[in-house]
């Protein structure tokens, strides 16, 4: 088999399988729950829940604030879902965690799939104070995670999706996290100050830079090429077939 005409089979095979490997969705923030801190409650609190929709069939969710007087969560509560996020008076912080309901957490997860998926996607609408954003990945080798600011627009609500690249994250644990074999994701909302308003929505994995069509399994080498004959070789070779015929078959010998 010509060398190049193998390498573009096997880099539309692993276009055909690449094609295949979709986003995946952390939180699409459908399953219902809320959180209420503060205002003479309690400082800090938190519950889970289970739903579809969400990575590992479960949401670890807790509110804590800084000071008084209060925050609230509302998810799932819209006609378009998502999370609903703000506090007054103090700044608080929102975490959310996705460790799925056994002792083995995601149980490994490719997150990556192959190499197609290399970033976080996170949509982002806030009416007013800039908060931080961190996404936390772990795995059995270590931990790893990337904070960013998404910045607000005083009484305006413009909408952004914020990207969180895979190269960009920071070790902070072990030898960092192996985004192929994810044991647990976490998302922190941090407000230093009271009045964010926040709206998050479509937490998932997402393609920034495709890789190009790789030559993987490939065994062809130039050695092991045959070369393709040429139309006057083809044609010699016909010929002599056909004398060969004539011959074994007598035909030659009665004209003769």
């Amino acid at each position: 088999m010509n060398l190049k005409l193998a390498s573009a089979l096997v880099s539309m095979i692993v276009l055909f399988f690449g094609m295949g490997a979709r986003a995946i969705t952390i939180d699409a923030f459908s399953a219902a729950q809320s959180l209420l801190a503060g205002y003479g409650g309690a400082t800090s609190v938190s519950s889970a829940v289970e739903g579809p929709g969400v990575l590992g069939g479960e949401r670890d969710a807790s509110l804590n604030l800084f000071s008084t007087p209060g925050a609230t969560v509302a998810i799932g509560a819209g006609e378009d879902n998502g999370l609903l996020f703000s506090n007054v008076g103090a700044g608080a912080s929102l975490t959310l965690r996705y460790d799925g309901t056994g002792a083995s957490g995601l149980g490994g997860i490719d997150l990556a799939q192959g190499g197609f998926q290399d970033a976080f996607s996170l949509v982002v609408s806030m009416l007013d104070i800039p908060i931080d954003l961190r996404i936390s990945v772990e795995s059995t080798g270590g931990s790893s995670a990337l904070t960013k600011r998404a910045m607000g627009e005083i009484f305006g609500r413009p909408t952004e999706t914020l990207t969180f690249e895979f190269d960009d994250f920071i070790a902070t644990g072990g030898n960092g996290a192996n985004f192929s074999s994810v044991t647990a994701i976490q998302l922190d909302a941090i407000s230093l100050y009271g009045g964010t308003d926040l709206s998050l929505g479509d937490f998932s994995t997402t393609s920034l830079n495709p890789p190009p069509p790789r030559q993987l399994f490939l065994f062809v080498t130039e050695q092991d090429t045959i070369p393709v004959p040429e139309p006057g070789t083809a044609l010699l070779f016909c010929l002599g077939l056909i004398g060969l015929f004539g011959y074994r078959s007598g035909y030659f010998a009665r004209r003769t």
